[in-house]
């Protein structure tokens, strides 16, 4: 049994391969990273009352740290 000759992969190969597996990675990270950063944002933004604060003390995410700490 012979095993196939091997070849130097061409560089347009290599791009190709690697830009699909980037963008297959960017778009599996970003339906996370995404809503999460909008979740984040809007915690940050508003308080319970959903009115927008000024301090970030006053909102949701600044009364769910103090109360952790």
């Amino acid at each position: 049994m012979e095993l196939p000759a091997y070849h130097m992969p061409s560089l347009k190969g290599v791009l190709i391969h690697m830009w699909e597996r980037a963008r297959g990675f960017i778009i599996k990270a970003g339906m996370i990273i995404f809503p999460i950063c909008v979740l984040l944002w809007f915690m940050q933004t508003y308080n319970f009352s959903f009115e927008m604060v000024e301090e970030v003390e006053e909102s949701m995410l600044g009364v769910f740290g103090n109360s952790i700490s």
